[in-house]
């Protein structure tokens, strides 16, 4: 069977996840190898382009959310605005 390097770790470890089971690589069970091609094949992706006013609406939106947001924070903080 042919084995594949795996995309997550090096050599089985994760170096900055040593102070997690001792950096053992999750996907490859600290083999540093899997027995399938982990490199997305056929991948589709969905591609959606937005015309300028769809964009500046969801622009709009977002801003609308964020203060929404934090207008909410105040208010749970007992935070006057003027």
């Amino acid at each position: 069977m042919k084995l594949y390097p795996c995309d997550k770790c090096d050599n089985g470890q994760i170096a900055r996840y040593g102070h997690v089971d001792n950096g053992v690589c999750f996907k490859c069970n600290g083999k540093g190898k899997l027995s399938y091609d982990p490199s997305p094949k056929d991948l589709k992706v969905d591609r959606i382009e937005w015309n300028e006013q769809e964009r500046l609406e969801i622009e709009a939106e977002q801003h609308m959310i964020e203060r929404a947001e934090k207008e909410n924070w105040y208010l749970a903080n007992n935070i006057e605005t003027h």
